[in-house]
C-alpha cells in the first residue's frame, strides 16, 4: 500500500531493444521494477502523447538516451 513519501517510479521503454514492442513497468521505494505492459505498440499510425497526471513538488522526469 503506497503511503505519503514513498517513490513511485515510472519506466517506460519505447525503444524496442529486445521486443518488437515498448513496454511499461512500475516500481515503489526500492522494490523491483513489474511490468504491466509489454505490448505498447512501436509502428503505429496514431501518435503517442506522454501525460505525468501525478506531478507535485519533487516530482521529476528524466528522458534517457538510447543505449
Amino acid at each position: 500500500m503506497l503511503k505519503e513519501g514513498d517513490y513511485v517510479h515510472i519506466e517506460v521503454d519505447l525503444r524496442g531493444l529486445h521486443l518488437p514492442f515498448g513496454t511499461l513497468a512500475v516500481a515503489i521505494n526500492s522494490e523491483p521494477a513489474e511490468t504491466v505492459f509489454d505490448d505498447i505498440a512501436l509502428s503505429s499510425s496514431m501518435h503517442m502523447m506522454p501525460v505525468v497526471c501525478m506531478g507535485g513538488d519533487g516530482s521529476r522526469v528524466r528522458v534517457c538516451p538510447a543505449c
